[in-house]
């Protein structure tokens, strides 16, 4: 049961996770349709869209999170309320 109390769950959003757990996006981010590296490839930009819950803030704090630590990734993120 130890074990159990040592898995980190995050946040139930991305928002938060990058606040609280950034660790968890850089190190334990599934992308299993490769979109991540799509989006770093290439020279245009995007706008990410898609349903609720389909992982485009988890994305973008994923690249923001990277960008902190590289000097050619620059981030901007918006959300609907901005």
């Amino acid at each position: 049961m130890g074990e159990f109390q040592n898995i980190k769950f995050g946040q139930a959003d991305a928002e938060n996770e990058m606040l609280y757990h950034p660790d968890l996006l850089l190190e334990g981010y599934l992308d299993a349709n490769g979109y991540l590296e799509k989006l770093l490839s290439s020279s245009s930009c995007f706008l990410v869209i898609g349903p609720k819950g389909s992982g485009k803030s988890a994305l973008g704090s994923k690249i923001a999170l990277m960008s902190k630590d590289r000097d050619d990734l620059f981030v901007k993120q918006y959300t609907l309320r901005d």
